[in-house]
């Protein structure tokens, strides 16, 4: 076909009338040399329909549409159509993290609201581009005579950066992507050493300097290739640094919410200290005894120092930080968060066990983003089992399994049944009453300890209490 009159046919799975007509305007108004033909689903199985009949390029997928049950929906629409790329469309009010989307099959992934007529064009075209590529890629990597020619067209040509090492990790050739991603000519990086562990069929993500000193989140996938008569590795590059700062504003109003919980605690905290000011103040005030009043006065300063303690605990918590990564005890992370849990702890009698490890080793984690993990596991913990039976104990427990630190957090609540037990990390699923859970947080939680290279997960019989368990590996 040629470009100058291609044609690409969209399929909408969205059962929002208005959103449909936005996102047929977006079409219309995109700067591009390509027409885009606009066909609407309300329901998945409508949807399925068509695309048995044919004739569609590409998917556009609400992921909030009623019959569509979030990734594993996905995954399964991917499976069954292949061929056809999928990009998600997701709402302002949160919704999976984006790796999480990708790795399901999704070709790219938009948030509502933050799409213009241009990004749309741009994800459409790169998405079916990106499928072409691969499927390209998949086909002549199992047929022993592929063409080199028709190999190399889509290499250069291809919107995501493409570079090609050796088996000795010799970087070979650079498309022009790539040297645009990096910052640098081809002919400044081909000779040198490629700098990246190369797993072939793997997808991860990578930290890169570009030229001039600014770092970028890339994706990397390799494939294994035959360049020039010997086996090389195809490195795919695309940058998802935008995607990640997004990922992150989602842990942050995550975060916000965890702080809703803490501030109702902390408030009564506060209250006991500043009415022990307020009393020995009186008390100096009215008495002449310099001795009652230098032990008053240390009273009052030991009180004060208490209050402006449990502030900065606060607002350190609460504050906005850059992401960024350093060696960390964790028991000292989970001590921050039971100082500023101890009051509702208390008023909901609940008991604490505390089983820290000496000597435990450091981990390289963002410290922040554990507090709020370990945060919204207590939370969880405390709110079941108050609500099954007005106490009980929790139990925290830090030790060293091979080459990881291990955290658990046991209570005796309600348990957690079978059907459930599979679904906690699921975005949106919540057990919890209306009004008293959004089910994001312990699917951001999955989502932060997996960026750390760890594993969460849960042990739990119906009846039988739960136990939650951080696993992180350790800092060689």
């Amino acid at each position: 076909m040629n470009e100058q009159s291609e044609n690409i046919k969209v399929l909408l799975v969205d059962d929002n009338p208005e959103d449909a007509r936005l996102i047929e305007a977006l079409l219309a108004d995109g700067k591009s040399d390509v027409s885009f033909d606009l066909e609407c689903a309300d329901r998945l199985p409508s949807g399925l329909e068509r695309l048995h009949e044919g004739g569609i390029d590409i998917i556009l997928l609400d992921l909030p549409v009623p019959d569509v049950h979030g990734l594993g929906t996905l995954a399964r629409l991917h499976a069954q159509i292949p061929e056809v790329p999928i990009v998600v469309l997701g709402g302002l009010n949160g919704g999976p993290p984006a790796a999480q989307v990708l790795q399901k099959g999704a070709q790219d992934y938009l948030i509502k609201g933050q799409v213009d007529s241009n990004l749309l064009v741009w994800s459409l075209r790169h998405a079916i581009e990106q499928q072409r590529m691969l499927a390209e890629l998949e086909q002549r990597t199992q047929e022993s005579q592929a063409s080199l020619y028709a190999l190399d067209k889509i290499i250069r040509e291809n919107p995501d950066g493409i570079i090609i090492v050796d088996k000795a990790g010799v970087v070979r050739f650079v498309n022009a992507a790539a040297e645009s991603l990096l910052g640098r000519k081809s002919e400044e990086l081909t000779g040198e050493m490629f700098g990246f562990p190369i797993v072939a069929g793997e997808k991860t993500e990578v930290e890169i300097i570009r030229k001039g000193g600014k770092t970028a989140t890339v994706e990397m996938h390799v494939v294994e290739i035959e360049w020039e008569g010997e086996t090389a590795y195809l490195a795919s590059l695309r940058d998802i640094t935008e995607r990640k700062e997004m990922e992150q504003q989602l842990v942050v109003a995550d975060r916000l919410a965890s702080i809703g919980e803490l501030v109702a605690g902390i408030a009564h905290e506060i209250n006991n200290p500043l009415t022990s000011v307020v009393g020995f103040s009186e008390l100096v005030l009215n008495r002449n005894i310099p001795t009652d009043v230098r032990k008053n006065l240390e009273i009052v300063y030991s009180e004060a120092q208490r209050a402006a303690g449990i502030v900065k605990n606060l607002l350190t918590f609460a504050r906005k930080h850059a992401v960024g990564k350093q060696l960390v005890n964790i028991s000292s992370i989970i001590e921050k968060v039971l100082e500023l849990r101890a009051y509702e702890q208390k008023v909901n009698n609940i008991e604490l066990n505390t089983r820290f490890a000496p000597g435990l080793p450091e981990v390289m984690v963002d410290y922040f983003q554990l507090q709020q993990v370990f945060t919204n596991i207590i939370i969880n913990a405390e709110y079941f089992m108050a609500e099954a039976h007005h106490r009980g104990t929790l139990t925290i427990t830090t030790e060293r399994l091979d080459h990881t630190v291990r955290v658990s957090f046991t209570d005796d609540g309600p348990g957690i049944g079978k059907e459930n037990l599979g679904h906690l990390f699921d975005p949106f699923f919540t057990t919890k009453e209306i009004g008293k859970g959004t089910g994001l947080g312990l699917s951001i939680c999955h989502g932060i300890i997996t960026e750390h290279g760890g594993r969460i997960y849960a042990e739990s019989e119906l009846g039988k209490g739960a136990t939650f368990i951080v696993e992180l590996p350790i800092t060689q």
